[in-house]
């Protein structure tokens, strides 16, 4: 796109490359869930990942399939499936932007009550963490061309296999990777995410409703964030840079040195 940009207080004509914005709509059935503001591609993963961690699925096989059209994903029901009988979907309508947590959920949020608590065997060598780091930053293919995207992954320990997934929105980055690896047979129970946004209330509930029992970030982590990290029994841990990293609550995960 053509700009115009200052150096040496003179302008100069230049052409930049820059992030494409999209809106998205949720159903469920004929139910409207959520709409989003987010990056085009991976649609259909950020409808299921955002039922996953938000509670509403239980698992993908709730599911009978998903249509993509016109910027609107439905999500197809399976007959018989168990689709919020553990957070009725009316709990969780919203807008989700590329910006924080809506307002008026910031309450509930803090609460930090009703998620579920992981119970999880899963031990990560630190080494694991910090190649995690490296992974992430040589993938983001549109935040060095735009500088404007957040990225999250998972790593799955069992299989030894990772999804990154590029978002104008760390909410919806984590969705979509979340979606992206349970399409991929991913188990989110032997997974820890990474993420490169910074460590909030609503990203750690996404880790317990999904079953994820190790959240990380390079970024800090909020007095909430820890709060439902205690709660839901996830290990946290922030400033993950360098040699170094900072742990708010180490939980069933367990770290090696």
């Amino acid at each position: 796109m053509p700009t115009q940009k200052l150096e040496k207080n003179e302008f100069r004509n230049e052409d930049d490359a820059i992030a494409v914005e999209t809106a998205l709509e949720l159903r469920l059935g004929k139910e409207f869930i959520a709409a989003f503001v987010c990056s085009p591609g991976f649609e259909e993963e950020l409808a299921l990942g955002y039922l996953l961690s938000s509670g509403i699925l239980s698992s993908e096989e709730d599911i009978a399939g998903i249509k993509y059209a016109n910027n609107v994903c439905t999500v197809i029901p399976r007959e018989g499936s168990s689709i919020g009988s553990r957070v009725r979907p009316v709990h969780v309508r919203r807008v989700v932007t590329t910006e924080c947590s809506a307002p008026e959920i910031l309450q509930q949020l803090r609460t930090a009550s009703g998620i579920p608590r992981l119970d999880s065997e899963l031990s990560i060598r630190i080494g694991n963490l910090f190649n995690a780091v490296k992974l992430i930053r040589t993938s983001q293919e549109i935040r060095r061309k735009t500088g404007a995207t957040h990225a999250a992954l998972l790593m799955d320990m069992s299989k030894q296999k990772h999804s990154i997934v590029e978002d104008l929105g760390r909410h919806t980055a984590a969705d979509k990777c979340i979606g992206l690896a349970v399409r991929s047979g991913f188990d989110l129970e032997s997974s820890f995410m990474l993420t490169t946004g910074r460590l909030t209330a609503d990203i750690v509930s996404k880790c317990a409703w999904a079953s994820i029992p190790l959240l990380a970030s390079a970024a800090v982590a909020t007095d909430a964030a820890v709060k439902f990290a205690q709660r839901g029994n996830i290990t946290l841990v922030g400033s993950l840079r360098g040699h170094g990293m900072r742990v708010y609550h180490e939980g069933s995960a367990t770290l090696q040195i």
